[in-house]
């Protein structure tokens, strides 16, 4: 694939100029945390740190200043999240590993039916137990001195 023209980039940021716009509205975060962090941080650019990011686009603090143009780690216990991570967010890297205080092996137990639509159901809240599947292994905490 070519790199475009100075030209032609412009021609194409004008066509979608009117989409990007509308994106001002538009919340992927539950509770719509990302327009309040999108108008605090106006610059095109930066670096953000999610911290138990669970999926790449869908509940995202995140995921509106990475079509902005930013960069950043995402860190989610879950190893069945690292493709979306990797596929939604080329730019980004992404960490499978727990944050905690102190440094332990744990084993982790997905949620059965944890996605975007069980979390918003208010499902996970209080009733979900772990899914009907082998263990995925262990995950080690490691201590940053954060």
């Amino acid at each position: 694939m070519r790199p475009f023209s100075a030209r032609k980039l412009k021609e194409r940021l004008q066509q979608i100029g009117p989409i990007l716009s509308r994106l001002r509205s538009i919340s992927f975060s539950f509770y719509a945390e990302d327009l309040l962090i999108y108008h605090l941080q106006p610059q095109q650019t930066g670096f953000y740190v999610d911290v138990g990011a669970f999926h790449p686009r869908d509940l995202s603090n995140t995921f509106k200043l990475y079509l902005k143009g930013w960069r950043g780690i995402t860190i989610e216990p879950n190893p069945d999240a690292a493709a979306a991570f990797q596929s939604f967010r080329p730019r980004g890297r992404h960490l499978t590993m727990r944050i905690a205080a102190e440094a332990a092996t744990l084993s982790y137990l997905p949620l059965r039916g944890c996605s975007a639509e069980y979390v918003r159901s208010g499902a996970a809240v209080g009733g979900a137990r772990p899914a009907d599947r082998p263990d995925r292994g262990a995950l080690q905490t490691v201590d940053h001195g954060i």
